[in-house]
């Protein structure tokens, strides 16, 4: 295992155990917040350091913004942390705002607002992976904007995963 790849598992558990770890003790809302904002960041920089390689590919000029890419293999190890800190960390954040309604559970005289960190779980997973049941839905402004920088950061994952699931597949052959 390279330095950068030790780097790239470093920050990866990091982001993971703190949005896990907020979630099962109930932690501050800043600590998930931090993981999100610090998920999208390293997202991002990934994809800057998969253009940049693209953009150099067939020259011998190596550029790198910050930090090499991880090997394909750890970046698939890296990607499922990434997809669990994305879940955990939003879950955390959906309870903390309290605007989360399950309409299943709702009467006409009272509203039933997510409370268990199973159904934030399930609410963030399904967000993540765009299905929307319609159980449970966004009923403030926090909680819109949370959902949509659930699937913003989703949508970055998804830009990271297809190049290295594309590599991994290419490297069979």
């Amino acid at each position: 295992m390279s330095k950068e790849d030790r780097i790239h598992l470093a920050i990866s558990i990091i982001l993971a155990g703190t949005s896990i770890l907020s979630l099962v003790y109930f932690l501050p809302a800043y600590i998930s917040s931090a993981s999100a904002i610090g998920l999208i960041v390293y997202v991002f920089i990934l994809l800057l350091e998969c253009a940049s390689k693209s953009e150099h590919e067939g020259t011998n000029s190596s550029t790198k913004i910050l930090i090499e890419l991880p090997h394909e293999t750890w970046a698939l190890f890296l990607v499922q942390l990434l997809i669990l800190t994305n879940v955990f960390s939003f879950a955390n954040l959906y309870l903390e705002s309290g605007e989360v309604i399950n309409s299943l559970a709702s009467s006409d005289e009272q509203i039933f607002y997510l409370s268990s960190r199973i159904d934030a779980l399930y609410y963030s997973f399904v967000t993540l992976t765009t299905l929307g049941y319609g159980d449970f839905f966004p009923s403030g402004a926090v909680s819109r904007l949370l959902v949509v920088l659930q699937l913003f950061s989703g949508a970055l994952l998804l830009l990271f995963i297809v190049p290295v699931l594309g590599s991994r597949i290419s490297a069979w052959k």
